[in-house]
C-alpha cells in the first residue's frame, strides 16, 4: 500500500467554481519555477529554519509555543493522520526542499519519494538530505505531479469581489486555481482511492496564516520600495501581495485549509 502526503486548500464558495473547465486548472511549471526561484530569499528568511526546511504551514495546538513547533507538528499531524509505519515508501507530491520527507525518513524509518516541478528545489532537497544523513532513503524528482510518470496503481468563476480577491492571491503565489472539498471527494473516488477522509483544519493553522500575514504587513513598505526601484521583482511583489489576500480571503470565508488521507489498494 502506498500512501501520500496532502495538504489541500479548498474553496467554501462552490458557485465560485461553476462551469470550470479542467484545462482551466493546469499548472503553469514555467511560472511555479519562477515564483519559487525568485521568493526562495522570502522563504529562507522569514519562513524556514536550519532544523526544519519546510516551507508548509504550520499547525498549532494548545501547547504550541513558536513557528518552528508549528511546521514540525503539521509533519506529525499528516502522517498521524495517514498511520505511517517503519518500512513503508512515501510520496511526498509537492516536497518543496524536501523538509518533510527528511523528517519522515528520520522520525519513521520509511523510504520517502520527494517530486516537485522546480529543479532548484530537487537541488537543495539532494542537499539537506545529504547534510541531515538520509540520502540513502529519501531521493527526488523533477516532476509534475498531476502528470506523473508512476503507473496509475503504485473555471472560470463567476465575477465577484471575492473572486477578485481569490485571483490577486492565487495569481501571487502562482496557483491556478483551488477547488471544492466536494471536487476534491469525486476525484478521488473517479480515481478508484477507499477510506477517504477530508478534514478540515483551518482552525489549527490559522496562526501560521496570521502570522505570515503580519510578516508582510511589517515588511510592505521595504518590499514596495525595493519594488519601485527594480530591486525586486514582479513574481517576488506578488509573493508578498499574496500573503496580504490569503488572509483576508480567509476572514471573509473563501476558502479553507483541509487534509484529504485516501488509500489506494494495489490490485
Amino acid at each position: 500500500m502506498t500512501h501520500q502526503m496532502s495538504e489541500q486548500n479548498n474553496s467554501r464558495n462552490s458557485n465560485l467554481h461553476e462551469e470550470c473547465s479542467t484545462s482551466s486548472r493546469l499548472p503553469d511549471l514555467s511560472r511555479i519555477r519562477a515564483y519559487y526561484d525568485e521568493t526562495w530569499l522570502d522563504y529562507r528568511m522569514l519562513w524556514l529554519n536550519s532544523q526544519n526546511r519546510a516551507i508548509h504551514f504550520g499547525y498549532w495546538e494548545k501547547h504550541t509555543r513558536s513557528h518552528a513547533q508549528s511546521l514540525l507538528a503539521m509533519n506529525r499531524v499528516l502522517a498521524s493522520h495517514l498511520g505511517i509505519r517503519s518500512g513503508q515508501r512515501i510520496l511526498d507530491a509537492g516536497c518543496g526542499v524536501g523538509g518533510s520527507a527528511i523528517w519522515l525518513a528520520k522520525t519513521y524509518d520509511v523510504e520517502v519519494l520527494g517530486i516537485t516541478p522546480v529543479a532548484s528545489q530537487v537541488a537543495r532537497a539532494h542537499r539537506y538530505a545529504q547534510e541531515q544523513g538520509v540520502a540513502d532513503r529519501v531521493s527526488f524528482e523533477q516532476q509534475d505531479y498531476t502528470h506523473t510518470v508512476f503507473p496509475d496503481a503504485s473555471c472560470r468563476p463567476h465575477a465577484s469581489a471575492g473572486e477578485a480577491l481569490l485571483h490577486s492571491w492565487l495569481s501571487g503565489w502562482a496557483i491556478p486555481d483551488l477547488a471544492t472539498a466536494d471536487e476534491w471527494l469525486e476525484w478521488t473516488q473517479d480515481v478508484g482511492l477507499h477510506n477517504v477522509q477530508l478534514v478540515d483544519m483551518t482552525p489549527n493553522v490559522r496562526p501560521s496564516l496570521r502570522r505570515l500575514y503580519w510578516l508582510a504587513v511589517l515588511t510592505w513598505p521595504a518590499a514596495c520600495t525595493l519594488h519601485a526601484v527594480g530591486l525586486r521583482s514582479e513574481m517576488q511583489h506578488g509573493n508578498m501581495r499574496g500573503a496580504f489576500d490569503q488572509y483576508h480571503a480567509l476572514r471573509r470565508g473563501l476558502w479553507f485549509y483541509a487534509l484529504l488521507t485516501a488509500t489506494a489498494v494495489q490490485g
